[in-house]
């Protein structure tokens, strides 16, 4: 795995407090795995992690806490004949509203070659495989804000803070990019390049 088996023992002493069973394991390989498929370099696919590391907690939930209670998002919209859904949390980004389930809807579906419908069936954006490509799709698009990667990251900028624009403002922007320099240390002592 070039190296990753060691850079992942370096995350789990780093910020997995010395220990990271595969329910934390599997989405940090999906992520960096997903990012290495787009040819992302080792500081993108660090704030991807430090991202998905904070907004579920080390990777303990894949959905929102009370599920959007008292949120305009968290409120039940009715879908058809007495169905409804709420467009709350779930997923690495705990992605929310139903707007940006749409989008991703699209974009899923098109990188899937066929139909994947978040809006009717929200509850697969915490499927493992389409949560790593919501949170890359949306950080490279910039869907979630309207900022995206390349707008704090590449010829020679590595904006860790700035960054939190791409997901959620500015909240928490200075814990979030240095959970990004620990991930970026563990890759690179732990000897892992980006695949060409």
């Amino acid at each position: 795995m070039e190296n990753l088996d060691h850079a992942l023992n370096i995350m789990s002493d780093t910020l997995f407090y010395g220990s990271l069973p595969h329910w934390q394991r599997d989405p940090v390989v999906r992520i960096i795995r997903e990012g290495q498929r787009r040819k992302r370099t080792i500081p993108e696919i660090s704030y991807s992690l430090a991202t998905g590391y904070h907004e579920t907690d080390r990777w303990k939930y894949d959905e929102e806490i009370g599920k959007g209670r008292r949120r305009d998002y968290g409120e039940p919209i009715l879908l058809i004949r007495g169905v409804r859904a709420t467009y709350h949390g779930r997923g690495d980004t705990q992605l929310t509203w139903l707007s940006n389930y749409a989008k991703m809807s699209a974009y899923l579906s098109v990188e899937h070659g066929r139909p994947i419908d978040l809006v009717n069936h929200p509850e697969l954006a915490k499927v493992p495989e389409y949560s790593s490509l919501i949170i890359w799709e949306g950080m490279v698009r910039g869907m979630f804000t309207g900022k995206n990667l390349a707008d704090y990251f590449g010829d020679g900028r590595c904006d860790y803070v700035g960054a939190r624009r791409i997901i959620n403002g500015t909240d928490k922007a200075k814990r979030i990019a240095g959970y990004a320099g620990k991930f970026e240390s563990a890759l690179r002592t732990g000897g892992f390049e980006v695949a060409a």
